[in-house]
């Protein structure tokens, strides 16, 4: 998934920014990881207090919201990141700007 959606964020670059929200295990097991999945370009915002997942609503890996650049307007959660979930995103982007 992560690779898949790495290359949606270069693709999509002008209109989004993707953020991973980091808090499982440790920071260097994170950064581990995307190593091991060959993700080298997405921001992650690491958070071990699951600070930011709670704020968002998200309660398992390989969820996510899109929210607005302001974070005044967002989709619900979603999982996983396929055809359908790429194309909920460009469809939603409109709603956001």
């Amino acid at each position: 998934m992560a690779p898949d959606l790495e290359q949606f964020a270069r693709d999509q670059g002008d209109k989004v920014q993707v953020i991973g929200l980091g808090a499982q295990n440790s920071f260097t097991d994170a950064q581990e990881f995307l190593g091991d999945i060959g993700v080298e370009s997405l921001t992650m915002l690491w958070d071990p207090t699951f600070t930011t997942w709670q704020s968002f609503g998200t309660r398992i890996n390989s969820e996510m919201v899109l929210m607005s650049a302001d974070l005044n307007a967002g989709t619900a959660l979603f999982y996983g990141f396929g055809e359908s979930e790429r194309q909920q995103i460009l469809d939603a982007l409109p709603q956001l700007a």
